[in-house]
């Protein structure tokens, strides 16, 4: 049986075009061997902005350029001694048993998280270039091309879908009044709210940024109520919808003082809300009212 020299690349080539540094290491592997396979991961958050194209996509960019090479794909894996398993599962379905295999990456590459059984060797990097910056180039460019428009509907047509979170807040007053805000551009009035920052470490510090920043105002801290689904006029025509947590303060301190976007915040009876609400705040109130009645009607002042 014939010897055969077998070079393993393992990247995820998540960027526009192959630059100059993905050519050189993909030139210097096919010199070495005598079959080169090229292993792409794929991530299980598809479409992300770490990992924007799928397999096919990699694929046909790495194949234009180097049509001889083997190109597949694995999967990544919670555990890296699991996802070694399956990688050499893959290379022993396309290799021979007497080939020579040897798994090429650079310093920061796939090897320290390798504990398969071929061997590895790292290659110096001619060429830094970060993928991340390539990204954010790309992210930043606009192509005025059919085919650009087309690429960004696919894309948006296959990304995840998921809820929109968002906080809504029950501010009690004094005899237990329920505030309720009226937005410069509906003109309705409804409970204050606003999305769930990606940035903050819960729906409880959404709602205290909110009432601190939009309303100025001190309170108790958030009591959670219940979550429903708010039929937002802006995603009516969108897959996307809006699901909401709900949560309620007490008004200790503080002049209302709300920001620009509210042109006026005041407090009602809760038995004149129902009526004077925006339709879309009405599953907000029912969750208020369901709440209440469960605890007597008793709102916690503490």
């Amino acid at each position: 049986m014939t010897k055969v020299n077998v070079g393993v690349i393992i990247g995820r080539f998540q960027i526009p075009k192959l630059h100059e540094g993905h050519r050189m290491l993909i030139e210097e592997v096919m010199s070495k061997s005598d079959k080169t396979i090229i292993v792409l991961g794929i991530s299980e958050l598809a479409n992300s902005l770490t990992d924007p194209l799928d397999f096919k996509m990699r694929e046909e960019m790495i194949r234009a350029d180097f049509p001889t090479a083997i190109i597949t794909y694995i999967k990544d894996e919670f555990d890296d001694h699991v996802w070694s398993i399956k990688l050499d599962t893959i290379i022993n379905d396309i290799c021979l048993p007497n080939d020579n295999v040897i798994m090429y990456g650079s310093r920061d590459s796939f090897i320290a998280c390798y504990h398969g059984k071929f061997a590895t060797e790292e290659l110096p990097s001619k060429i830094k270039v970060s993928a991340t910056e390539q990204r954010e180039k790309a992210i930043k460019s606009m192509i005025y091309t059919s085919d650009f428009r087309a690429g960004v509907i696919w894309s948006t047509g296959n990304r995840f879908i998921s809820p929109i979170p968002t906080v809504d807040i029950i501010v009690f007053g004094d005899k237990g009044a329920v505030l309720c805000v009226m937005n410069k551009k509906r003109k309705t009035w409804r409970f204050p709210g606003g999305f769930s920052s990606t940035n903050s470490p819960s729906y409880e510090h959404d709602v205290k940024y909110i009432i601190e920043k939009k309303l100025h105002i001190i309170t108790t801290e958030p009591s959670y109520v219940g979550s429903c689904f708010v039929n937002d006029y802006r995603y009516r025509k969108e897959p996307q919808k809006i699901k909401t947590s709900i949560f309620t303060v007490v008004h200790k301190m503080g002049t209302l003082a709300p920001d620009d976007n509210i042109e006026e915040a005041k407090y009602f009876s809760i038995d004149k809300i129902k009526d004077l609400i925006d339709v879309e705040h009405l599953p907000i109130y029912n969750k208020l009212i369901k709440y209440l009645e469960e605890k007597n009607g008793t709102i916690s002042t503490n």
